[in-house]
């Protein structure tokens, strides 16, 4: 058996060297059955996470979203906000959007500022201009 052979081809080996009565069955489960000295070997230059069943793999990053193409009275519905403390990205999502609209309704809405009905209600109007984007 190689010292410095991988994984695959130290299995190759095994399978190589075994009758044809052990060769029907599943070669790396008998393999690891018989050979826990060997796998500990193999444990220590591949690693642990190698073995173990079920592992997750992370998720690749998603790509960017284009920027939204936005009318004139979308872009003044979108200054509305960054006018009022809220920066939304050119590729805003909708939950970015919703986000935002909760966080402006709650500074103004007309119970924390008393009788400023207008400006809770052009939010309102600025919010579903902008989501008509989804």
């Amino acid at each position: 058996m190689r010292t410095e052979a991988s994984f695959q081809q130290i299995l190759e080996d095994k399978i190589k060297n075994q009758s044809p009565s052990q060769k029907l069955q599943n070669p790396t489960q008998q393999y690891f059955n018989q050979d826990p000295a060997h796998l500990a070997y193999l444990m220590g230059h591949i690693g642990q996470s190698h073995f173990r069943p079920n592992r997750t793999y992370p998720s690749r990053p998603k790509p960017s979203a284009p920027p939204h193409s936005l009318t004139e009275e979308q872009q003044l519905a979108m200054d509305f906000f960054t006018h009022h403390g809220i920066a939304l990205s050119p590729a805003f999502t909708r939950g970015e959007l919703k986000k935002a609209f909760r966080t402006l309704a709650l500074r103004l809405h007309p119970d924390m500022n008393k009788g400023a009905v207008s400006a809770f209600i052009e939010l309102k109007n600025n919010y579903e201009t902008l989501n008509v984007l989804f």
